[in-house]
């Protein structure tokens, strides 16, 4: 005996979410720690770098509950990780020197803030709830 409901979903029945799920996750992850490791100089000291660059997501963090409620939690993603790659093919073309670099950089930043802080959220979603532990632990370690 044992199994339940959980034992009724197949993971080949989940290919679909997990695929889309997986892929978001490591595009969401991408992008944060892809920015975050990026240097970008934003004063003098490794301590005031790190507060400043901490300080930056805070708007974010305001911005993803709100948007979530509005907007629903995928579709919050996918604005954050849409805003992710516009930012990082602009930085590819104009690279991250100067003033105009530096704001892209940070833009970059609260993009991938964004992305990764919803990420939790909206792969939940995808999910049946008999499935949801399993899924979302998927995604994440796709995105590891």
């Amino acid at each position: 005996e044992g199994g339940g409901v959980q034992a009724s979903i197949s993971p080949l029945a989940l290919a679909p979410q997990l695929a889309l799920s997986g892929l978001a996750w490591c595009a969401s992850t991408i992008a944060y720690y892809g920015i975050v490791l990026w240097p970008i100089s934003l004063g003098d000291g490794l301590r005031l770098q790190t507060t400043l660059g901490a300080l930056i997501e805070l708007p974010v963090y305001v911005a993803v509950p709100l948007l979530s409620r509005r907007l629903g939690p995928r579709i919050t993603w996918v604005i954050f990780l849409a805003f992710a790659a516009a930012v990082w093919s602009s930085l590819a073309v104009i690279g991250g020197g100067g003033a105009a670099g530096t704001a892209m950089l940070l833009a970059a930043r609260l993009a991938g803030t964004g992305a990764t802080t919803i990420c939790y959220v909206a792969s939940n979603d995808a999910f049946p709830t008999a499935a949801r532990g399993f899924g979302v632990a998927v995604a994440s370690c796709c995105g590891r």
